[in-house]
C-alpha cells in the first residue's frame, strides 16, 4: 500500500504548476512541522526564508543529539522532499516554538512559501510531552487554551509577510489549531484562505462552531480521519470529513505515515469503523455527562499524579513512575476527598457511557 514516500517518488518531479498542491502535500507539510527547526528555518525577522533543500542540508548536518523529531521517519521524509522538484524550492519561513509548563502551553508553526508566492500555514501538533498533552485535554473545558491564542495571531503574522493565497493546516492538535486560526481571522485576512485541513484533529465546543467566525469559514474546513479515528473524532465536527484507509490499528492510525494513498490522494472509505463510532458515541456521552468544572478538575488531578512522577514525556512515564511512586502515592493522599471521588464517580460516567453506547449500537448497528 503507498505512502506518503511512495508519493514523492511518483510525485515528486511534478512541480506546483504540473500538479496543484494538494492535501497529500499539506499532510508532507504537516509531518515536517514536527522537525525542531531551531537554528535553520528563521523567524519573521527574516521573511524570505530558506528553501527546503537548505533546511534539510543544515538540519541533518547536526549532530544525532541535535535532530528532534516526533518520530524517526520525519529525518527520512525531509532528506526525500529536499530531493524534488516539488519540494526543493519551497521556501521555510516564520518558525515558531513556544514551550511553558506555568502556563500549559506547547505551539508551534512554520510558513511554506511555494514557488507562486502561495502561503502553507502549517501548526505543529501535540508533542510528547504531558504538557502538550495536558493543554490539549484543557480543550475539554476551556473556551480557549494558549496554543489556540498563539495560532490565530501566527496566522495574522504570516499574512502579513506573504502576498499570495493561503492554506491553513494541521495534524493532530495542529489541525484544531488550523480551524480555530482560521476562524479568528480578520475579515480582511478571510478572502485568501483558500483552504483549511485538518488531519485527525479534534473539534471544539458547541460555543466555537455556533461562532460568526467559524461558519464564515466553515466551507473551506475539510478534515481527514482514519477510519479507526479517535483523536480526530473528539468533541464536535460540523465540517465535512473524510475517512482515510490506513495500514495500522486503533490509536496507531493517527500516525500519518500509515495512512494509505491511492495514486495523487488519499485512499479513502464510506465510513468509520464500527469501534471508532462507538468509541466516539461513548466519549461524547462521557463528557457530555460532566459539568466543565467538573472536566478540570478531573484533569487537573490526574496531570497533578503524573507530574509527581517528574517524567517530562509520556514515554519516560511508566520508569519515572515506578522510580518516584512514592511522591506519586503522597499526592494521591494528599489529594482532597472530594477530588477522589469525584476521579470515582467520572469512571463509573465513563463505563456508564460506555455501556449505553454498546446498547445503542446493538439496537442500531452503524453501517
Amino acid at each position: 500500500m503507498a505512502d506518503l514516500m511512495d508519493y514523492l517518488t511518483w510525485r515528486g518531479d511534478l512541480r506546483f504548476d504540473q500538479a496543484a498542491f494538494c492535501p497529500v502535500d499539506g499532510l508532507i507539510l504537516c509531518c515536517l512541522s514536527y522537525v525542531r527547526f531551531e537554528g535553520v528555518v528563521p523567524g519573521w525577522d527574516m521573511p524570505a526564508g530558506v528553501p527546503l533543500r537548505d533546511a534539510a542540508q543544515a538540519f541533518l548536518a547536526q549532530p544525532p543529539s541535535q535532530r528532534v523529531t516526533r518520530v524517526h521517519q520525519d529525518e527520512a521524509l525531509l532528506a526525500a522532499a529536499a530531493q524534488t522538484r516539488r519540494f526543493a524550492d519551497v521556501r521555510l519561513c516564520g518558525y515558531e516554538s513556544r514551550f511553558d509548563p506555568q502556563q500549559e502551553r506547547q505551539f508551534a508553526a512554520v510558513t511554506a512559501v511555494l514557488p507562486d508566492g502561495t502561503a502553507a500555514v502549517v501548526y505543529r501538533g501535540t508533542d510528547s510531552t504531558l504538557v502538550g498533552w495536558k493543554e490539549d485535554f484543557n480543550m475539554s473545558f476551556l473556551p480557549v487554551v494558549p496554543a489556540q491564542q498563539d495560532a490565530a495571531a501566527y496566522l495574522v503574522r504570516a499574512a502579513a509577510h506573504t502576498a499570495g493565497p493561503v492554506f491553513v493546516m494541521g495534524h493532530s492538535k495542529g489541525g484544531n489549531l488550523a480551524v480555530y486560526a482560521a476562524a479568528s481571522a480578520p475579515d480582511a485576512l478571510r478572502p485568501r484562505i483558500k483552504a483549511v485541513w485538518s488531519n485527525d484533529g479534534p473539534g471544539f465546543g458547541q460555543q466555537m462552531l455556533a461562532s460568526a467566525g467559524y461558519q464564515a469559514i466553515a466551507g473551506q474546513v475539510q478534515s481527514f480521519v482514519p477510519h479507526s479515528s479517535v483523536v480526530g473524532m473528539l468533541l464536535s465536527h460540523e465540517e465535512a470529513y473524510r475517512v482515510v484507509r490506513s495500514n495500522q490499528v486503533g490509536i496507531w492510525q493517527h500516525d500519518p505515515y500509515s495512512w494509505v494513498l491511492r495514486g495523487p490522494a488519499f485512499d479513502c472509505l464510506d465510513g468509520l469503523t464500527r469501534t471508532s463510532v462507538l468509541l466516539d458515541r461513548t466519549l461524547k456521552n462521557w463528557v457530555a455527562a460532566m459539568a466543565p468544572e467538573q472536566r478540570g478538575a478531573m484533569i487537573d488531578c490526574i496531570y497533578q499524579l503524573f507530574a509527581a512522577t517528574n517524567a517530562q514525556t509520556l514515554s519516560e512515564l511508566p520508569a519515572a513512575g515506578l522510580r518516584n511512586f512514592h511522591q506519586v502515592r503522597q499526592v494521591w493522599r494528599d489529594t482532597t476527598p472530594e477530588n477522589k471521588r469525584m476521579l470515582q464517580h467520572t469512571a463509573q460516567l465513563l463505563w456508564a457511557a460506555a455501556r449505553a453506547s454498546i446498547a445503542r449500537a446493538q439496537e442500531d448497528p452503524p453501517a
